[in-house]
This record gives structure tokens, C-alpha cells and sequence, in this order.
């Protein structure tokens, strides 16, 4: 699941997902579906790699990781000194819909990588040489 972190001290904070920027990678190249969400057949969410992050309620582009190699997002904090409550007053009025969004795609992830990886595995099982 999602983590936020802040760094109230230098008024930033990041947003950490469960996967990797290589296994985000890996399901665009072959599951890109499973980084999106949808209502009523419209696209009104995706994540994706990149070399810039971003984070809003249409999506998030994560372009770093974490030491324990998870991609994550840098945001701004208004000021550094916030009291705990208005920090989570403004994460949440700022970057709810996308935590939540977010935590949707992290369930679909979960899924597309088995999918993936067994894909690959049968048709690696199949490639004859010689």
C-alpha cells in the first residue's frame, strides 16, 4: 500500500508505492492496463515511469526511488513547520483522489505481475534454439 512520507523540516514530502520504477517498466511494456483506472469505460486515472514526477487527481508519473529501490514522487509542502494536523489536513485536500486511485492501481499491479511473469515464463518454455 501507498506510504507518504514528510520532511517537515524542509517542507517536502514524497509519495511511495509498492513496486519498483523497473516493475513499473515492466507492466506498461506488457500489461499497461493494469496502471490505469477507469469509470464507465473512460480512463480517469494512470501511473506511469518517467523521468519527471508528478502527482494530481489524474494521475502520477513516478520518476525516482526510494533505498529499498520502491518508485516514489517528491511534492512541495506549502511551509516547513506545519503542525501534524494541517499536514494531513492538506495531504488529504490536496492528494486524496490520487492515494486512492493510487491504491487501486497497486491492487491491478499486484495481479499483472503474476500474469506477466508466467506469460514470459511459458514463452520462454517454448523458444527452442539449435
Amino acid at each position: 500500500m501507498a506510504k507518504i512520507h514528510v520532511a517537515n523540516e524542509v517542507a517536502k514530502g514524497y509519495l511511495e508505492t509498492t513496486v519498483s520504477l523497473e516493475e513499473l517498466q515492466n507492466i506498461k511494456r506488457y500489461a499497461p492496463k493494469a496502471l490505469q483506472v477507469f469509470e464507465e469505460k473512460e480512463e480517469v486515472f494512470r501511473v506511469m515511469p518517467g523521468t519527471k514526477g508528478s502527482i494530481s487527481a489524474a494521475g502520477i508519473c513516478f520518476a525516482e526511488e526510494t533505498a529499498d529501490k520502491k518508485a516514489k514522487v517528491v511534492f512541495e509542502m506549502p511551509e516547513a513547520g506545519m503542525k501534524a494536523e494541517d499536514i494531513n489536513a492538506y495531504i488529504m485536500d490536496k492528494y486524496n483522489e490520487a492515494i486512492l486511485n493510487l491504491r487501486k492501481v497497486e491492487t491491478q499491479i499486484a495481479a499483472a505481475t503474476e500474469t506477466v511473469a508466467a506469460m514470459k515464463k511459458d514463452i520462454a518454455d517454448n523458444i527452442k534454439i539449435g
